[in-house]
């Protein structure tokens, strides 16, 4: 929570390999890439059929900038990309809020105070909850106008915030149409 975080609208630019490779895009990029022979568990992870998995040999993914450019330094290859979404970099985010929670879980431990602790720990601990919430009740994708019409009669949409010719929509299982 203390390192930089993508934030803003995003920006759908062409991205090429050799500029990813300069480091200074900052987002999400549509990639293909190749986990190294000898990986033993991998470094980026997909969803193949709502479970979470971290695949060897070639495969396709939405990935953050800097978790691949970690798994890049760490014997992938990066063999193309379809799409590229540019944030602005928010740098100390939620720095403040995190100091100020740690500063009163250690005084409170400090002073014997177990609930004042407790109740600080369950904050800084909450937030990372907030944003691992389980996606398959909730989704957020950036589509098209067309794409938005033609949404999965399963899904709500929920919110929808216009940039140029993309949206990003937020859409809830509608938990009464899964059944049927």
């Amino acid at each position: 929570m203390c390192k930089p975080m993508p934030v803003g609208r995003p920006t759908q630019v062409n991205l090429t390999i050799e500029q990813f490779l300069q480091g200074e895009f900052y987002g999400f990029v549509e990639a293909t890439v190749r986990a190294p022979v000898n990986e033993y568990i991998g470094l980026l992870p997909i969803k193949i059929k709502g479970r979470l998995i971290c695949p060897g040999g070639t495969f396709s993914g939405l990935f953050f900038s800097e978790e691949l450019r970690f798994a890049l330094n760490n014997g992938y290859t990066l063999l193309g990309i379809t799409k590229a979404y540019l944030f602005q970099k928010g740098e100390n985010t939620f720095l403040q809020l995190i100091e100020t929670l740690n500063d009163m879980k250690i005084s409170a431990q400090k002073e014997g105070k177990p609930t004042i602790r407790n109740l600080a720990k369950l904050l800084m601990n909450s937030m990372y909850g907030r944003f691992g919430m389980h996606p398959s009740l909730t989704k957020h994708e950036i589509i098209t106008e067309e794409q938005t019409q033609n949404i999965c009669p399963h899904w709500q949409l929920s919110a929808k915030i216009d940039f140029g010719e993309l949206s990003l929509v937020t859409l809830l299982l509608d938990k009464d149409r899964k059944g049927r």
